[in-house]
């Protein structure tokens, strides 16, 4: 209590060296708080970016790595290649007993003709609409994926059932289909007709029924359809071997460098690998990441810096009272209530700046985040070789960089709070450690000659 009282006191008598330090503290606090501030706002937009492009990994075929191989390969080795080119099932369900694992898709393709339907794709030329979907053999062209789910995983964010409904349990045992509104406005289809497609070119037709009617797919893509796994069991059971797709969904996007680490290395191929659109998270946030290099770089020096010039004027408004010190210590003043009431002096004035520089870094990060936003982030999503946009059939939503720059905002939540606390703590110890350390050693005799 008595440091408490000598340490206010001391302030109120020599305010100068208060307003000095207090001005020193004030600026370097603000330099390192706006920095961890832009840090942690950074860091929220590459977690943004993150949740945006899902919880989606997916198994897909190097066929890059696969046609290297192959070049100047024997016939034995490259059919051995080829029998390695498929999506394993049995890899797919025992991922799938992951905890963090919340359902799979398994999808087949098959492609089949048809001479009774026009095709849903067209375009205009002229004035004119031509189809650009027709067979060599007459008729049109169409993708029928087989879902193991009862609502197909392009469903999820990329199309939108329009009419009617998704499969339900009750189906089972049952053909159904649903298509595009294109495919359905060309055809005069309407909910519960019957179209046909053969499964097996050799078998006979299927009859399906639609149950549902979408819209959202590219053009290029009208002509595919949805049907159930079940469909091919009893009637094209050679067709599930010809696995066109399998993605697993996390719980939480953020579960998926643990999954990757953990199974990348257990495909049964080399030509095998997991994808969680890493390419995309990694040139989305390209930009972030070499905004975060700078600002690093910047707060050590910042630190350093400014731990050097609070130690240096520390320093020497201690030594000034070395006098003080000495009579204190042949008083009989343990040298800790010393060190105690010099720190709370130093304390005292530090917490006020740390207010102030707890509002002043607010006001400047939010500052320095709209500079990065418009300057930055919009920018490199505007110029001819940075155009990003990445949206597929896959599950995962548009994202572009203009929506990440929209998310780039100060937030100061209490993380943020605990970090400017914990800098400010390490500087103040460092600053005021360094000098009293130093003094404290004198022995009283030597510390009233001075």
């Amino acid at each position: 209590m008595r440091s408490i009282q000598h340490a206010f006191l001391s302030i109120i008598r020599k305010p100068t060296k208060g307003i000095v330090i207090f001005l020193i503290l004030l600026m370097v606090f603000t330099l390192i708080f706006t920095s961890i501030i832009i840090q942690n706002t950074i860091q929220a937009s590459k977690d943004f970016t993150r949740k945006e492009l899902g919880g989606n990994v997916e198994m897909k075929l190097d066929y890059i790595k696969s046609m290297q191989d192959s070049q100047g390969a024997s016939s034995t080795t490259k059919e051995e290649i080829e029998n390695q080119l498929s999506l394993p099932l049995n890899v797919a369900t025992a991922l799938a007993q992951d905890p963090n694992v919340v359902k799979y898709h398994v999808e087949n393709m098959v492609y089949t003709n048809s001479k009774k339907l026009e095709s849903g794709q067209s375009e205009e030329n002229g004035g004119f609409t031509i189809s650009i979907a027709t067979s060599s053999e007459g008729g049109a062209n169409f993708m029928l994926l087989a879902s193991n789910q009862l609502m197909p995983l392009d469903f999820e964010k990329q199309l939108k059932l329009v009419e009617g409904r998704f499969r339900t349990n009750d189906d089972a045992g049952k053909d159904t289909i649903l298509i595009s509104k294109e495919l359905a406005t060309k055809n005069n289809l309407l909910l519960g007709d019957l179209i046909e497609f053969k499964l097996d070119p050799d078998g006979e037709e299927v009859k399906f029924e639609i149950i549902g009617i979408y819209e959202g797919a590219p053009s290029y893509m009208v002509n595919q359809t949805y049907i159930s796994d079940d469909t091919l069991t009893r009637h094209a059971p050679q067709q599930l071997e010809n696995i066109y797709r399998i993605v697993w969904q996390l719980n939480d996007p953020f579960n998926i460098p643990d999954f990757l680490s953990k199974y990348e290395n257990q495909l049964p191929s080399e030509y095998l690998y997991l994808d969680a659109s890493n390419d995309q998270y990694n040139t989305l946030t390209k930009p972030l990441d070499v905004m975060s290099t700078v600002i690093n770089m910047l707060l050590v020096v910042i630190f350093i810096a400014g731990a050097m010039i609070t130690i240096s004027i520390v320093t020497l408004f201690v030594r000034e009272r070395q006098f003080e010190i000495g009579l204190l210590l042949a008083n009989g003043e343990s040298k800790g209530s010393i060190l105690a009431q010099f720190s709370i002096e130093i304390l005292m004035v530090a917490i006020l700046a740390f207010l102030f520089a707890f509002a002043a870094s607010s006001l400047t990060s939010s500052f320095v985040a709209g500079w990065i936003s418009e300057n930055q982030l919009v920018e490199s999503s505007t110029g001819p070789q940075q155009m990003i946009s990445f949206g597929d059939m896959t599950g995962d939503s548009e994202l572009t960089m203009a929506s990440i720059a929209n998310s780039f905002k100060v937030s100061i939540d209490l993380k943020t709070i605990i970090n400017l606390s914990l800098a400010s703590i390490g500087l103040l110890i460092t600053a005021i450690g360094a000098p009293l350390a130093v003094i404290l050693s004198y022995k009283p005799r030597k510390s009233l000659q001075y």
